[in-house]
């Protein structure tokens, strides 16, 4: 996924604690600063293990670490969360009734929270 957002938050730390790529790169265990330089960018999602690694070294919450990336996934799983929703609705059966509620769930929350920013 390619993002919007020139550069992530952890660029700003980085620079701001007057560290290089290479340095941030080892205490990660990353073998080249090409991974933490395309995630500096906005150019990729850090994995969960490395977002926790951020997380200890930066002092950052895993929110601040993956927002530029939150938003986007969330966007993207409530269109198909609305598109099956559109394919069920219209069944009668036990488990497509199930899966509506929950998927109406899904949608409320999201919306909750988009309408609370």
């Amino acid at each position: 996924m390619t993002l919007s957002k020139p550069h992530s938050p952890v660029r700003a730390w980085r620079r701001g604690a007057a560290f290089k790529q290479k340095e941030i790169a080892r205490l990660l265990g990353l073998r080249s600063i090409s991974q933490l330089s395309r995630i500096e960018q906005g150019k990729r999602v850090p994995g969960l293990s490395l977002a926790i690694g951020l997380e200890v070294l930066t002092g950052m919450s895993l929110e601040e670490i993956i927002e530029p990336y939150y938003e986007a996934v969330e966007e993207e799983t409530l269109a198909r969360v609305t598109n099956m929703l559109m394919q069920l609705e219209a069944s009668t059966h036990a488990a497509s009734v199930l899966k509506v509620r929950h998927l109406r769930s899904c949608q409320d929350r999201v919306l909750t929270r988009i309408r609370n920013q």
